[in-house]
């Protein structure tokens, strides 16, 4: 399954996506928090809330966290992999929803939904962002 991200994807950025097996309503609040943020401060900020340092709404949602430090770590991983510096990169992160699947139950149980949510990252580096905003400005002129 070949997946469609919103931006143009070039060399100089990572990429991953994934399915985590958690609340699709929680992994949004979390990605939206952690979007267009330094990816040094959005790993800090999952090792944090899977610690209890600091809450979203006073809860900690445990399973989202620990699911998308797993996740993070892995984007961080394949930037190594093309000799990309992830600390000074940005995240540009956003969950959709996963296809709908049935829990194995019988009788009374039978039917209930699982909950899915499906992840995608980019880390973009941010001189390069910064490059084209500046290009930008100066053609408005």
């Amino acid at each position: 399954m070949r997946m469609e991200y919103a931006m143009k994807i070039t060399k100089e950025m990572a990429i991953a996506s994934t399915t985590l097996r958690a609340s699709p309503k929680t992994v949004l609040k979390i990605c939206r928090a952690l979007n267009r943020k330094q990816f040094a401060v959005a790993q800090t900020f999952t090792d944090k809330l899977v610690a209890h340092e600091v809450s979203m709404d006073g809860k900690f949602h445990d399973k989202a966290a620990e699911g998308l430090r797993q996740f993070l770590r892995e984007v961080e991983n394949n930037a190594k992999q093309k000799k990309l510096e992830p600390k000074e990169m940005k995240l540009m992160i956003s969950m959709h929803q996963a296809p709908k699947m049935m829990r194995g139950r019988r009788r009374r149980r039978h039917g209930m939904l699982m909950k899915n949510a499906h992840v995608q990252a980019v880390l973009v580096p941010v001189k390069a962002k910064e490059a084209k905003k500046e290009t930008k400005k100066g053609k408005a002129k």
